[in-house]
């Protein structure tokens, strides 16, 4: 009914039909969506982004669409357009620590320290034992200028992590106490 009332509505506007209203259609979503991932899984990351972007036009909530996307971008090197898709999705999958740990990424890759800092401090309270998440955080926090959260994010770090962790931490410190 309303799809006939637009075609009318329309007529007397002077526009075409598919311009009226674009139509949410998450059947065509879901096979573009099958089709990215199909061609992301065969290397041809340009072709899965573009099938994503369709997928996104015929049901712009597509959270998988969106997600892969977002991957995608971030294995380009394409750091704001992966920003904008995962930070998209990170209301809706607050809990998710791989889609965090990826959101986080983009942010340092693009020198966003202060929110990067901010998305570690969501990862940390999802997973606080992870001593490799201790040391980014607090890596973020230096280069925001918090040195006194700094130390104490990578005191952890250095008590939590694996031993590359716990090296790595320390000579955070190192340098810290060295800038003092």
């Amino acid at each position: 009914m309303r799809r006939l009332w637009v075609i009318a509505l329309s007529g007397l506007l002077g526009m075409p039909a598919a311009q009226a209203a674009p139509t949410r259609d998450p059947a065509t979503a879901q096979l573009l969506f099958a089709d990215a991932r199909r061609a992301a899984a065969a290397g041809k990351k340009q072709e899965a982004v573009r099938l994503c972007t369709g997928a996104l036009r015929a049901d712009r909530r597509h959270l998988g669409a969106r997600h892969l996307r977002g991957v995608l971008h971030a294995q380009l090197g394409q750091w704001r357009k992966a920003e904008k898709d995962l930070s998209k999705l990170e209301w809706k999958r607050a809990r998710d620590a791989v889609l965090l740990r990826l959101l986080a990424m983009t942010r340092v890759r693009q020198g966003k320290w202060m929110w990067a800092a901010r998305t570690y401090q969501k990862l940390l309270r999802l997973t606080p034992e992870a001593g490799d998440l201790w040391l980014a955080f607090g890596y973020a926090l230096y280069k925001v200028g918090d040195k006194g959260e700094a130390k104490k994010a990578l005191a952890k770090a250095q008590g939590l992590g694996p031993k590359r962790v716990a090296n790595a931490a320390r000579v955070m410190q190192a340098i810290l106490l060295h800038q003092a």
